[in-house]
């Protein structure tokens, strides 16, 4: 039998397809934000100055850290305190 290749990838990551549509439904979500924060900041330089380079840096901690929930949900990055 042919592999199904709507389940094939997400079980490659132990996920079931369910799992990993939440999970790139969620990045996919928290980048349109991000590129909406980045899209506001190109026309107002005060507004949104963090708030793009914040979530992508989430996003990648999280992906760093096999923090799923975390790419599901509201990535965190830790700010530095010299900002």
């Amino acid at each position: 039998m042919a592999a199904n290749p709507f389940t094939t990838h997400p079980r490659a990551t132990g996920e079931t397809y369910r799992q990993h549509f939440a999970v790139a439904m969620g990045v996919s979500r928290q980048l349109a934000g991000a590129s909406i924060a980045a899209f506001i900041h190109a026309l107002l330089p005060p507004v949104h100055q963090h708030s793009a380079s914040d979530r992508i840096h989430g996003l990648h901690d999280c992906l760093e850290r096999g923090d799923r929930d975390g790419l599901r949900r509201n990535a965190r990055h830790r700010i530095p305190d010299d900002r």
